[in-house]
């Protein structure tokens, strides 16, 4: 019987049926940059190859991303991004090292539902409207006629 892993490697970021299963190496993967698209509340992780992901809930409401085996080269991908002027749930985003991994935080105004994929060598956080809020750009409803 072979030995089994020290750690076994989390499920590859494969939950969603719109992201296709991506091939994940083992050698260290960088940071390219981390960004935000206030048009549909969408938080971006960009490394240079596919990556092991993670999601989770944190105590304080905020949404953490580990990206595992990935350093961050550049002082400049570690510094927040504020985003609590936009009209979206995502208030903060930022990236820090935590051993061999990098956490992606990202702070909510409010709680909200969200959804995490990868495509290739980017990983996608979509955050959708707080419950039982109005969406601000929803489109109006259709006339009654």
């Amino acid at each position: 019987m072979p030995p089994a892993p020290a750690t076994p490697p989390p499920a590859q970021a494969t939950a969603s049926e719109d992201s296709a299963p991506v091939h994940v190496t083992s050698r260290t993967k960088r940071l390219a940059w981390v960004g935000f698209r206030a048009t549909d509340s969408q938080v971006f992780i960009r490394t240079n190859e596919p990556v092991y992901y993670s999601v989770s809930d944190g105590a304080d409401g905020s949404v953490q991303v580990v990206i595992q085996n990935t350093r961050i080269r550049r002082r400049n991908d570690s510094r927040p991004l504020d985003t609590h002027f936009f009209s979206t749930p995502v208030s903060w985003i930022r990236a820090r090292q935590q051993r061999r991994d990098v956490v992606v935080e990202i702070r909510l105004k409010n709680r909200a539902p969200y959804k995490a994929v990868q495509h290739g060598a980017e990983v996608d956080v979509s955050f959708g409207s707080p419950s039982g809020s109005a969406q601000a750009d929803a489109a109006p409803p259709p006339p009654q006629g």
